[in-house]
């Protein structure tokens, strides 16, 4: 199995093989919730949006949660499917110094310990419960050699990717590749950096930031097609909370699902489907000068600075952010604390009828834009 798709060949596919028409998904499916963009093919071969959205399982059983996706019309299409930050764990070593065909079992031997924490089972060696795949940090498509170099490393557990096989058989579903946010995210910063003429400087790179409920916020730096630092960052309770206070000021803001509002404590499965005790609404706020506010930005500031020092003569030369309908005000929150040029990821335009960030239902919807990057690999000089 292979899990990243940054070059041909690579490319994870299923061991059957289904009829597909002209329609075609782009999906994530995690924790009861699923996100997709249902698409289909212009005469031009341009990507057409039929419908996005997100669908959680809720309390339903597997096939009454089946039959609602049939009812979106989401049966027997053809399926890229993207690894959210919960699903997998990314690491950057050193390239052990072995020939290309032994790479991933010298990962795996050297690896052993943590990828055995993806697995836990008393008593047992669960390593080989894992499906693990390697790309060269910097590098698109290209030979690894048997210098010193850095290598990427994503590890899923295959009883992870197991159930990824139970919706896709009961969906009728022909999946094509499985990719990850962080490479979905190098596509769109490839994309974006096309359409404002920052490519022209090729020793520059950019980063990108994206802040979506229910997971940690995923910070890449890239330059062209290549991906070249990564990582993720917890947030700190209360982030996306109903309001939030920026300088002594309250604003509305980073909204939770509808369910955060409930006015009395109650137990609830929220749509990432993790069961949490809901307070009221002012209880969730969050301020940027608390400590955990100040540990975020501490955070962020020490990737920064270690790519600035890691790699010299490399200057990050943009930060963009996307926090839903909140962007442009994380930007600026970030700007007065990073020291840094900030501004929110704007994607609006790369597919038609497709607005991230914009709309009533922007927050609800989030969790679609890193689909978009999957997307545009496949109309992007990635392969």
């Amino acid at each position: 199995m292979s899990i990243f798709s940054s070059s041909a060949g690579r490319s994870f596919r299923w061991p059957w093989q289904r009829k597909a028409g002209g329609q075609h998904l782009v999906l994530s499916w995690f924790e009861g919730t699923l996100a997709y963009l249902r698409l289909e093919s212009d005469a031009s071969g341009a990507k057409v949006l039929l419908d996005c959205g997100v669908e959680s399982q809720g309390m339903d059983q597997l096939q009454d949660f089946v039959k609602r996706l049939q009812d979106l019309n989401l049966r027997g299409l053809a399926v890229q499917i993207m690894l959210r930050p919960g699903q997998y764990q990314m690491l950057e070593i050193d390239r052990p110094a072995v020939a290309s065909s032994e790479l991933r079992q010298a990962v795996r031997y050297q690896l052993q310990d943590i990828l055995q924490s993806l697995v836990p089972r008393v008593g047992q060696d669960t390593s080989q419960d894992i499906t693990l795949d390697v790309m060269p940090v910097g590098l698109v498509g290209g030979d690894a050699t048997l210098g010193p170099s850095r290598i990427f490393v994503v590890a899923a557990s295959n009883p992870l990717l197991r159930d990824l096989l139970v919706l896709a058989d009961a969906m009728q579903w022909t999946v094509s590749l499985i990719d990850i946010q962080e490479t979905a995210q190098r596509n769109l910063q490839l994309v974006l950096a096309d359409r404002n003429e920052h490519r022209e400087q090729g020793e520059h790179a950019q980063a990108s930031l994206l802040f979506i409920a229910g997971q940690a916020a995923v910070l890449t730096i890239s330059a062209g097609q290549a991906l070249l630092y990564t990582r993720s960052i917890e947030l700190p309770k209360g982030f996306l909370a109903d309001h939030w206070h920026v300088d002594g000021q309250s604003n509305a803001s980073f909204v939770e699902p509808k369910s955060a509002y409930a006015t009395e404590s109650t137990s609830a499965q929220d749509y990432r489907g993790q069961q949490h005790a809901m307070t009221q609404a002012s209880a969730g706020l969050f301020d940027p000068q608390a400590p955990e506010g100040r540990e975020l930005v501490l955070q962020l500031q020490r990737s920064l600075d270690l790519w600035e020092r890691s790699r010299a003569g490399r200057r990050l030369s943009s930060l963009q952010v996307f926090a839903g309908s909140y962007s442009q005000l994380c930007a600026t929150w970030l700007i007065g604390r990073l020291g840094r040029s900030v501004r929110p990821l704007n994607a609006t335009g790369l597919l038609s009828g497709f607005e991230p960030g914009v709309g009533p239902q922007a927050n609800e919807l989030a969790l679609c834009l890193p689909l978009l990057g999957v997307l545009l690999r496949q109309s992007s000089p990635l392969l």
